[in-house]
């Protein structure tokens, strides 16, 4: 905050470190964790090191990486609504909560939460949709 202020820089970069984490955790691990018969089938087959990448250790690694996907998902849309409690903001769902609370309009504060609800399905559905495709493309069985 220091660095940033406390502006729609400030939760740009709170937010994108919110989403960073998991999916590069997740992404290392998947990556970390490629079957080595998978790596042996592609030296066989006299793979270069970018069709190894690509062809064998991403989509040994997408269950991984969608896993880091969902759940930057959920600290970026949580890290959302707290930037918007911390740091100072126009209009939006985290203010309209604070102002529900303050005044004492419970209307708000329930409308702020449904809000927040439907985001956060929203979301999921759609990262769920790309999870689907990414995976029919790679000819990977459905979780």
């Amino acid at each position: 905050s220091v660095w940033f202020g406390l502006g729609d820089v400030a939760k740009v970069v709170f937010l994108s470190l919110a989403a960073l984490v998991p999916v590069v955790v997740n992404t290392c691990d998947g990556l970390r964790n490629v079957p080595p018969a998978f790596l042996e089938v592609a030296k066989v087959y006299g793979f270069s090191r970018w069709q190894t990448v690509i062809g064998v250790m991403l989509p040994a690694a997408l269950p991984s990486i969608f896993t880091g996907i969902y759940l930057a998902l959920v600290y970026s849309w949580l890290a959302t609504i707290g930037a918007e409690y911390l740091l100072v903001s126009g209009d939006g769902i985290g203010n309209t909560l604070i102002d529900g609370s303050e005044h004492f309009m419970m209307d708000l504060v329930l409308f702020g939460m449904v809000i927040i609800g439907l985001v956060g399905w929203a979301l999921n559905v759609l990262a769920r949709q790309v999870d689907r495709r990414m995976q029919r493309l790679y000819g990977i069985t459905p979780r």
